[in-house]
């Protein structure tokens, strides 16, 4: 309930930040079935809120596991969909938490629902792909072995670039890709 209420508030910030906001292939992000949206990281809460507003579900994000240590702020994140997940160096002992978090996604998938990650693993402002990490890829291949690879789950990358990405009425390019099938890797 959370979401729906802030959703509108949150797009019409968006829209003020943001002197122009582009989109291309915006349909792709409202196909339904089971979908992990994976997509570049340069501008930390922004980008999750400038995707989830173009999208008619509702998504999940998933989101660094070490912010949920305080009970009010898990229980806020929680109500907002966002799904903790652990990283080296940032939640030290932790990791092993990570299993919950990839159960929960599979779950999800098998749900049909919509979550987004970012491979990244981490928020820097640069004009250029980091390394990946392995989380998204052994979430989906995890929901598609569990189903016999029948699920269906679509990989839908994102590329999110800025004119200025931390800069009042700045520009935003969200161009969403070709979807990606596993069953088509089985």
């Amino acid at each position: 309930m959370l979401y729906q209420i802030l959703k509108p508030v949150v797009t019409a910030a968006v829209h003020i930040f943001y002197k122009k906001i582009e989109i291309s292939n915006r349909e792709r992000l409202n196909e339904a079935g089971p979908t992990l949206i994976v997509s570049n990281h340069n501008n930390a809460f922004l980008d999750a809120v400038a995707v989830e507003m173009f999208a008619k579900p509702q998504i999940y994000s998933v989101a660094r596991g070490d912010v949920f240590n305080k009970p009010l702020v898990r229980s806020i994140l929680t109500a907002l969909r966002i799904i903790p997940i652990y990283r080296k160096g940032e939640a030290e002992g932790m990791m092993e938490k990570n299993e919950a978090t990839f159960e929960r996604c599979v779950e999800l998938l098998e749900q049909k629902e919509h979550i987004i990650m970012y491979p990244e693993g981490d928020c820097v402002t640069e004009k250029r792909l980091r390394k990946l990490k392995k989380g998204a890829a052994r979430i989906v291949l995890r929901a598609e072995a569990k189903n016999n690879f029948n699920l269906k789950v679509r990989v839908l990358p994102i590329g999110l670039n800025y004119s200025a990405a931390k800069n009042f009425r700045s520009n935003l390019f969200i161009n969403i890709g070709e979807p990606i099938y596993l069953k088509d890797y089985k």
